[in-house]
């Protein structure tokens, strides 16, 4: 039986697990992973002039014959999982790149058939694995059709690349996965897009020489230790509702944090060892309040005119209460909560390394 699907302003005909056609009009194209597709069908999009990149979901393991071809206009294929290959495919696609790995299917099919392939980018399902490229400065491709950079591994995103110097994330990326910057010794520059929702734990935890990057306005949480230990001299958190624990400790550099009645929970030591901050922020706000707590410089900001009250540095490092034996941790802790129970005055690299092996027995979220 054969019926027609709207799915975020992407219009497909369907037959059980098959893609019949693509009905819509978007150029970039990310085919779901969560519809149960394993096969798209013959000339699925053939003769579709539109359509300039097309990521091709997980479980989808079957391309029909001539399914792109006449695709003038795509430029970029992200092909995950296909395991068996029509003919003429891409025929007409004289532009076209394919991002997959070395000696995948996909990668042996384009050598077999002269098609162009990129293999620093490893893709699927709109998430980017892992960048296996050697390049300093990484501009991503708009046309890779990504919303998530990293997978939350310990190898994923670009950890410890210590040969990148700068990095420019696309538009519709909106979340930063766990680790993917950490450790980056070399990266001074990063662009954030305004798609950006969630910067998450460690994401760039230990990039010492982090001092160019702007959080842009879309940002609403930032993980535990997340630009720890970077070279950030200013940041604006105006539109930032959350700020976990010891998000920005021992940012030496960073003198100026600005804040408006958005934020409604900053962590334990989220600015720790920060000893030239000076928080820009509303009297009686959250952060106004926060700062007074934790003995830090403030300058406040109002309609009228700006005070500055110098504050006597004396944080309390006071030890947490840890989660009590008998509750589960899949019950009880999110990444961040286990990190402040267990780890609450501080964690070196050697406690990182720990966590990570202990990842998936923790069943931390």
């Amino acid at each position: 039986m054969c019926f027609f699907i709207l799915l975020s302003a992407l219009s497909y005909k369907l037959s059980d697990n098959e893609l019949v056609s693509y009905i819509g009009t978007d150029e970039n194209v990310q085919i779901p992973f969560s519809i149960g597709l394993t096969k798209i069908s013959d000339e699925a999009f053939k003769n579709n002039t539109n359509v300039e990149s097309i990521s091709i979901a997980s479980g989808i393991n079957e391309i029909g014959d001539e399914c792109f071809s006449g695709c003038s206009s795509l430029l970029s294929v992200m092909p995950s999982d296909i395991v068996t290959y029509g003919s003429n495919i891409f025929s007409s696609t004289s532009n076209l790149k394919v991002y997959c790995n070395v000696n995948s299917i996909a990668y042996n099919y384009c050598i077999d058939n002269n098609i162009q392939v990129d293999t620093d980018y490893d893709i699927a399902d709109g998430v980017l694995n892992k960048y296996n490229g050697t390049s300093a400065n990484v501009v991503i491709p708009n046309n890779l059709c990504l919303t998530q950079i990293g997978n939350n591994l310990s190898t994923g995103g670009f950890r410890r690349n210590n040969t990148l110097i700068s990095v420019v994330i696309p538009e519709n990326v909106v979340y930063i996965a766990r680790m993917a910057f950490t450790s980056c010794s070399n990266l001074t520059t990063v662009s954030l897009p305004s798609s950006l929702i969630m910067i998450d734990s460690f994401a760039f935890n230990g990039c010492v020489n982090l001092n160019d990057v702007n959080i842009p306005l879309s940002v609403e949480s930032i993980g535990s230790y997340a630009f720890a230990k970077c070279a950030i001299e200013e940041v604006d958190l105006s539109n930032v509702k959350t700020i976990a624990h010891r998000a920005f400790e021992d940012c030496d550099s960073l003198q100026i944090a600005i804040f408006s009645n958005t934020t409604n929970s900053i962590g334990t030591s989220a600015f720790g060892n920060c000893s030239n901050l000076i928080f820009n922020c509303i009297q009686n706000s959250y952060a106004h309040n926060y700062a007074i707590e934790n003995a830090i410089a403030v300058q406040l900001i109002s309609n009228d005119a700006t005070s500055t009250y110098t504050i006597n540095r004396n944080i309390d490092s006071s030890s947490l209460i840890p989660v009590s034996e008998e509750t589960s941790l899949c019950e009880r802790l999110t990444f961040d909560e286990y990190l402040e129970n267990f780890y609450g005055n501080g964690i070196t690299e050697a406690d990182l390394e720990q966590i990570l092996l202990e990842m998936d027995t923790l069943c931390l979220y």
